[in-house]
């Protein structure tokens, strides 16, 4: 069976770099690496549960916060914004 992707030029330098690295400048290199992501990508979807109500498994987790909601948002904002220098 056959599966195409698309990948950027970038993202494929970098995948055929890897793959030779790991498997080798032979024939199939580039088939037995992708399949092996693959797989492990398959394997560990299964393994994660998805979680039925999310917002009640959250319920009660930030009561002990002293931090307001938009208090909150500009910490979080801080967090995962890339800093400016």
């Amino acid at each position: 069976m056959t599966i195409r992707i698309t990948l950027s030029e970038e993202e494929e330098q970098e995948f055929r770099k890897l793959a030779m690295r790991l498997y080798g400048y032979r024939k199939g290199a580039l088939t037995n690496a992708a399949r092996d992501a693959l797989l492990e990508w398959m394997r560990r979807s299964q393994a994660s549960t998805p979680v039925k109500e999310p917002t009640k498994s959250l319920r009660g987790l930030l009561q002990k916060v002293s931090l307001s909601s938009v208090e909150l948002q500009h910490e979080a904002t801080k967090l995962f914004t890339p800093s400016q220098r």
